[in-house]
């Protein structure tokens, strides 16, 4: 099996694992969001430190805290990634999967807006389309339910600003996500062994409850591992496409797996957001069409004046 045959298995894997991840978290619905935060925090650091050092990575990552500016950013995109997490436990456990799936699939077209604010990146009249349509389903869901769909808006913007911090940052992928649990983790802590003294913490109220909540650094440390391993051997654009996997999961397990309502409102603003993916998508594959025609070109004409 080829390279890239293996980077599109471990990437297909990365995103189905998230995709499907509201299955672990229905399991321990009766623990409170807050509560799984602090413990995803904890036992993920301990699975993702074991991870790094496996890879002999420890000692430049541990490097990262004599630079405070660059902890101090990686402590801020740690609080955009607890945001992310606790919104997206919330959501699954107070059976609004659907929200969370309408989220994952704006946060693609969430980060071109951001790239066009902070990054001052232009955008090309497709891509103006995709966010226009993406402004316009969000607004015929607010009109509906005479709310914003915060859940959605939540998990797109917290992830959104999570994926900017990382991507104008120093740190690499499974480096900064230690940094981030470390971040998370010294308050969580705390918050454990402040309910696990009041008794009220749900950690020992069973062994099931007990391994779950440690299971939660495990499910959160092997899709990452994947995606790692998977991003080293595909091109952007595939891992750009296969990130659907995720959203389409989710989507597909709150309507037939666990009946959530789907009514004619979700059918217009997801049909909107999917005809703005398919705008983004075909926008994104044209441009690297040009781009590698362009390099194609420039290497024939550099071929060409090298032979005279």
């Amino acid at each position: 099996m080829n390279d890239r045959k293996v980077g599109l298995f471990f990437g297909i894997t990365a995103f189905t694992i998230w995709g499907l991840n509201p299955i672990y978290w229905k399991f321990i619905k009766h623990v409170p969001a807050y509560e799984i935060l602090a413990h995803r925090s904890l036992w993920a650091l301990v699975f993702v430190w074991m991870l790094v050092v496996a890879r002999g990575e420890w000692p430049q990552t541990k490097a990262v805290f004599g630079q405070p500016r660059v902890f101090m950013r990686a402590a801020l995109s740690a609080a955009c990634l607890g945001a992310n997490w606790y919104i997206y436990v919330y959501a699954i456990n107070s059976d609004r999967i659907l929200d969370t799936s309408l989220g994952y699939y704006i946060n693609p077209l969430f980060n071109v807006f951001l790239g066009v604010v902070f990054l001052g990146e232009r955008l090309r009249r497709l891509q103006w389309m995709a966010v226009l349509l993406v402004a316009a389903a969000v607004s015929i869901m607010a009109a509906e339910f005479g709310r914003l769909p915060w859940i959605s808006l939540g998990v797109a913007i917290t992830f959104g600003f999570y994926g900017l911090l990382r991507k104008t940052g120093a740190l690499g992928s499974i480096n900064g996500f230690l940094i981030e649990t470390m971040a998370l983790t010294v308050p969580s802590v705390g918050f454990i062994a402040y309910w696990e003294i009041q008794n009220v913490g749900q950690f020992t109220e069973s062994m099931s409850t007990t391994l779950l909540l440690i299971g939660t650094g495990l499910i959160t440390a092997v899709p990452l591992m994947c995606f790692a391993r998977g991003v080293r051997s595909l091109p952007l654009s595939t891992m750009g496409l296969i990130q659907y996997f995720t959203p389409t999961c989710t989507f597909l397990l709150g309507i037939f797996v666990y009946g959530e309502r789907f009514t004619r409102t979700h059918l217009v603003t997801f049909g909107l957001i999917w005809f703005a993916l398919i705008l983004y998508s075909v926008e994104g594959a044209l441009v690297l069409r040009r781009q590698e025609q362009l390099r194609n070109q420039l290497g024939l004409e550099n071929h060409t004046s090298k032979s005279r």
